[in-house]
């Protein structure tokens, strides 16, 4: 008895030791892994290595880099790094300032070795990437500003930074839209534009001022300067003229589908234009109605001489003119706010049908016409049913499109009255037919 219980507790032990052995073993192992970190700083970014040692799982471990700045517990930068060979681990903090000290921060999520820290600086172009040297030049057109930025000197080939060009207009107010960072367009030339500017006059130059800078600050140094766009057709200049239309076209449901389409000569270059519905007055003069929906059109940048604006309307009847209207401000330069009515823009939608003038209309004998397709003649005109002429008489004329309604309310009601008349009849006789009987049993 004694042996087997001295067995048993044997066997408890032996079973706890193993499964205690089952969980340090990994522990051990884990632990005793050791991550060498190497950095190469550039000028805004920092190539991060990772080199594990004592790992021996064939499995990868993620490993989490972040780049940090010595006094703030925020991250600039964080991600995982990507495997790039056996137990080799790498990745790139990225949005850092040029010449700026730094701490990194590389972890295990799984703990597979301790927390490694560490410090760097990034490099400044001004002093161990040598020097850069900035020059621009402008080419303007009535509306837009391009910008050509070449980089030279010891640290041009190396600039990792980018270029950031402002247009300001003479209120020293940054137009909208102000350009975007310059992007590269040959080994080491930047370009940009920037666009929707006011064209100058003959009688008035737009004149802007720009500033190029690079975003890290140390780079190179800003550059400022100023230039005038080109002369271009002023507000007032334009001519508008039909181009097609008005085409008027019934709906059915007395509306209408109205289109026209508008050229305009001489239009300045990013001003919008718009077709305008409205109505006329004095004859002549032509009042706008915003109710009536319009889309702007604008002249592309390559400055035509005549450009096409089409709008479409659903109108009910009615008499209206056609206009142009531009906008009123252009890259915060107030112009002439016009409106203009163009000449053979009137024009009326109307319900009315003309006869066929191939086929005379027949007059029946009560002195009904049918005019179209819109109305009906009866072959005789019944009480309350149909026009009636100028001297109050039914002629028998009936509105297809809007007497239909009345037409069946007057059939029911000559139907409803024929049954009336009949019932008293009937009446009558039944009443002659009692009177006239012999027979009692009859009665």
């Amino acid at each position: 008895m004694k042996k087997n219980l001295h067995s048993r507790v044997s066997l408890f032990w032996a079973t706890a030791l193993g499964v205690l052995g089952l969980i340090i073993t990994p522990a051990i192992a884990l632990g005793a892994a050791k991550a060498t970190v190497s950095v190469t700083p550039g000028n805004i970014t920092a190539d991060i290595s990772v080199v594990l040692s004592g790992y021996t799982s064939k499995d990868s471990t993620p490993i989490k880099i972040a780049c940090l700045g010595l006094s703030s517990s925020t991250p600039v930068f964080t991600d995982m790094a990507v495997q790039t060979g056996t137990n080799k681990y790498a990745s790139t903090c990225t949005g850092l300032a040029g010449g700026t000290s730094y701490k990194y921060e590389v972890s295990s999520g799984t703990e597979v070795f301790p927390l490694v820290t560490g410090t760097f600086k990034t490099l400044d172009f001004g002093t161990t990437g040598g020097t850069i040297t900035a020059k621009a030049s402008v080419t303007t057109t009535q509306t837009s500003a391009s910008f050509t930025i070449t980089l030279s000197g010891a640290g041009a080939s190396g600039f990792a930074s980018q270029i950031k060009v402002v247009c300001f207009d003479e209120k020293g107010v940054a137009t909208i839209p102000a350009a975007d960072n310059a992007s590269l367009a040959g080994t080491n030339v930047y370009g940009t534009k920037c666009t929707q500017l006011a064209p100058s006059t003959a009688k008035s130059a737009s004149t802007y001022t720009y500033a190029i800078s690079s975003i890290d600050g140390t780079s190179f140094s800003p550059i400022t300067g100023s230039f005038t766009t080109a002369i271009g057709a002023t507000v007032g200049e334009e001519t508008y003229r039909i181009g097609s239309g008005p085409t008027v076209n019934p709906l059915g449901d007395g509306t209408f589908s109205v289109s026209v389409g508008v050229l305009i000569t001489k239009p300045v270059i990013g001003l919008a234009y718009s077709v305008r519905l409205g109505y006329p007055i004095n004859g002549t003069d032509c009042t706008f109605d915003s109710k009536f929906p319009t889309t702007f059109a604008v002249p592309s940048n390559n400055g035509p001489t005549e450009f096409s604006a089409v709008q479409t309307w659903i109108i009910p009847a009615g008499t209206y003119c056609i206009g142009v209207m531009h906008d009123i401000s252009l890259s915060n330069k107030t112009q002439t706010y016009g409106i203009k009515s163009l000449p053979g823009g009137t024009f009326t939608a109307s319900n009315t049908v003309t006869p066929n003038t191939g086929t005379p209309a027949e007059e029946n004998a009560y002195g009904c016409v049918s005019t179209g397709t819109d109305s009906y003649c009866m072959l005789a005109p019944l009480p309350g049913i149909g026009e009636l002429d100028a001297n109050g008489k039914p002629t028998g004329k009936i509105n297809v499109r809007t007497g239909v309604g009345a037409y069946l309310n007057g059939i029911i009601r000559l139907i409803l009255g024929l049954i009336g008349v009949l019932s008293v009849f009937m009446i009558v006789v039944g009443g002659i037919e009692y009177m006239s009987t012999v027979s009692i049993g009859e009665k």
